[in-house]
């Protein structure tokens, strides 16, 4: 018990004990959120920097490395007709859908693969019926920015890459090893009007920026200061004479 002028401050033990690992929740919320905002800021200039270099021809260097993230490139070859997947979950303005992945073989370059990101169809109202694409034949150049498929969070289960047509999750290596293909390292992410590009508008909202995650760091704080407030409003009280006389 503590005493403030005519007001007594008196918090009950398991009170006490579960504000404070909520506020330290709240709080660490809030420094992750923070956190994840000075990633994605830096993350943002480094793909600043990548893009700003000269186009990679993939078919001139036949390999694609570790460090060619987020650099524009440029390919020839063909479509591969019969190998592509849907990653499932991927959300645009609210509406479920799929981005679409397909397997372009590049010319000249031995037998050497590219896996594209051609873009986001909607699943429709029944999702037993797969959404329909054209696929353009015979030889391509095609441009784009190298990168991973699309995060999805937790990875449930495994994938057998050569039968499932709809992915929870994409994985290039495993991609690659399950079909015994010599694949890229990244995925090629089609510009906007490329041979076999779908709907690119998807790029946005895919990735959450890091001024969202600031505006959540502000709401866990707030919370937290709210909790505060509460927790000393419940326990602060005006001291009757008795309990005046017994703090002094």
């Amino acid at each position: 018990m503590m005493r403030f002028g005519e007001f007594i401050f008196s918090p009950k033990t398991v009170p006490t004990v579960v504000f404070l690992l909520t506020l330290s929740l709240l709080i660490t919320l809030g420094l992750w959120q923070l956190n994840r905002a000075d990633e994605k800021k830096q993350l943002d200039i480094k793909r600043s920097e990548k893009m700003s270099e000269a186009v990679l021809d993939i078919n001139l260097v036949g390999e694609v490395m570790q460090t060619d993230r987020y650099l524009r490139a440029k390919a020839n070859g063909e479509y591969i007709q019969d190998r592509h997947w849907l990653l499932d979950n991927q959300v645009m303005n609210g509406q479920a859908g799929y981005h679409v992945f397909s397997l372009f073989k590049l010319e000249a370059a031995g037998e050497k693969y590219l896996l594209l990101d051609r873009g986001w169809v909607p699943t429709g109202h029944d999702r037993s019926v797969l959404p329909e694409f054209q696929t353009p034949t015979g030889r391509q150049q095609i441009h784009g920015i190298l990168d991973n498929a699309p995060s999805v969070g937790i990875r449930m289960g495994e994938i057998d890459y050569t039968r499932d047509y709809i992915l929870p999750y994409l994985d290039v290596e495993k991609l690659g090893d399950a079909l015994s293909l010599p694949l890229m390292k990244y995925a090629m992410v089609l510009n906007e009007g490329e041979p076999g590009e779908i709907k690119r508008d998807w790029e946005q909202s895919a990735e959450m920026t890091s001024e969202k995650h600031v505006g959540y760091a502000v709401q866990w704080f707030a919370l937290a200061t709210a909790l505060i407030i509460i927790y000393i409003g419940v326990n602060l009280k005006k001291a009757d004479k008795k309990e005046m006389q017994t703090s002094e």
